[in-house]
């Protein structure tokens, strides 16, 4: 393991720390690999260092190189992180140089895009995880040996190299406070890894657009590989919903005549193939899963050269357009929803002042008529407590305008039962006054005369 102390930075040194395994790669095309490595967590490894604060770093893995040191005059694939430290013959001062015939070299790089570069937890632990590119035009024994090697069940192990710009110690921990990630190294079979279950799988969707080396030229000029050889891709629909049990997690949108090779999409949108074997008896061997991308061509008139297109760009185009109109679309919907909470709000305010304005007005109309009357009105404010009761029913009347007027109706409601009551009252205050003489009522003959004296006394009015 190096350390390498750097003049001028008292407490910067780059820390060359082997970070995991390289486990699975999927071949673009002929030259360039597809890779996802998983580089980094907060767990402390077996040197006694401990990288924290991974959301604020990981971008900074963007666009770093993935690099590799051949010995053994190129028998031996992979080693640790090879340099030498040499004077800068300009300023005197010590630098790493990479010129040496065993010294690491670039075989590719990860993602230019910080959104490549992503926080995923698995098992507990969270990681920093980083989609690449290996190129096999430089480096084909690598390829061949990490191929090699997966067929076997066996993986390589990664590093990555960062410069530490502030660390402290908790006991006998070194922490890592502020870094700058410089590359990721794949190992020899001989250097341990020093952080356990980091590693590179495959990737399921595209490569880069352009990548930092011409290896990028022979992307567009490749035969691309269809499923004609198996079949047509007309689905039978039967087969499609047998099968369909078996890929949980994954949907089926292609599929061979002969059923024996099947397209399918998980519930990110990355696309997988897979081949039954002969021997697997109508099994599925979810690891025989392999992430593919799609290619497309566009047509060019006579004379002219074809364009190539990546579909993945195109679905990561259409997938990030519809993910934007979603959070468009779900903004919208909660300001519709907060909007609609503060019109509920207010309605249900405005009920309550409604249903209080009437209950008022009853309450103020029948005080009024208290006081302006000397008879008895009890039975009228029973009346006007069951108008008070329909304040609700009140609350809903407005005139031809809409301006509320169900305190007003309710006014009158009371006023007229009043009338009434004292129609009745004048009325009965009238009969009261009334004189009536004995004769008259002898004339009327209403009552019985049996010629005793206590009918005659019945007839004149007197008991």
């Amino acid at each position: 393991m190096k350390e390498v102390h750097t003049k001028g930075l008292e407490k910067e040194r780059i820390r060359l720390m082997e970070s995991g395994e390289l486990r699975v790669l999927w071949q673009v095309n002929e030259y360039l690999y597809d890779v996802e490595l998983w580089l980094l967590n907060a767990e402390v490894n077996r040197n006694k260092w401990k990288f924290i604060n991974l959301e604020e770093h990981r971008a900074l893995f963007a666009g770093t190189p993935i690099l590799i040191a051949y010995i053994n005059k190129g028998a031996g694939i992979g080693d640790g992180h090879n340099f030498e430290l040499r004077r800068d013959p300009k300023t005197g001062k010590e630098r790493p140089s990479f010129t040496a015939e065993t010294a690491e070299r670039i075989v590719g790089s990860l993602s230019d895009d910080p959104r490549d570069i992503r926080l995923e937890e698995r098992d507990g632990v969270t990681w920093i995880v980083g989609r690449g590119t290996l190129w096999k035009f430089y480096a084909p024994e690598l390829v061949d040996k990490i191929t090699a090697d997966a067929a076997q069940g066996r993986a390589m192990s990664i590093s990555i190299e960062a410069m530490i710009e502030k660390f402290h110690m908790e006991g006998d921990v070194e922490v890592q406070e502020r870094y700058t990630p410089l590359g990721t190294t794949i190992l020899g079979d001989h250097v341990a890894p020093a952080v356990k279950e980091a590693r590179v799988v495959a990737l399921g969707r595209g490569s880069f657009a352009e990548l930092k080396v011409r290896a990028a030229s022979y992307r567009g000029n490749q035969s691309k590989k269809n499923w004609k050889e198996g079949g047509s891709l007309t689905m039978n629909k039967q087969a499609v919903a047998r099968l369909a049990s078996k890929f949980e997690g994954y949907r089926i949108i292609g599929m061979s005549k002969d059923e024996k090779r099947v397209a399918l999409a998980d519930q990110k949108g990355a696309i997988f193939s897979y081949t039954f074997g002969e021997d697997d008896q109508g099994e599925v061997i979810l690891a025989k899963l392999k992430a593919v991308n799609l290619d497309a061509s566009v047509g060019a008139a006579s004379g002219e050269e074809g364009l190539a297109v990546d579909v993945d760009e195109i679905l990561d185009h259409v997938t990030n357009s519809v993910r934007d109109q979603a959070k468009t679309i779900e903004h919208l919907n909660k300001q519709l929803e907060e909007a609609n909470a503060t019109i509920e709000s207010m309605k249900q305010a405005e009920q309550k002042r409604r249903v209080d304005s009437v209950k008022k007005t009853l309450e103020r109309t029948m005080a009024e008529i208290e006081a302006s009357e000397d008879g008895d009105v009890e039975e009228l404010k029973e009346q006007a407590k069951a108008l008070s009761e329909k304040a609700e029913d009140y609350a809903a009347q407005e005139d031809a305008e809409g301006a509320f007027c169900g305190d007003q109706q309710a006014r009158k409601d009371l006023m007229a039962l009043n009338g009434e009551r004292c129609m009745k009252l004048a009325a009965s205050r009238k009969n009261a006054g009334k004189k009536e003489y004995v004769w008259n009522r002898l004339e009327q003959g209403e009552d019985q005369d049996d010629g005793s004296i206590e009918a005659l006394l019945h007839r004149m009015g007197i008991e």
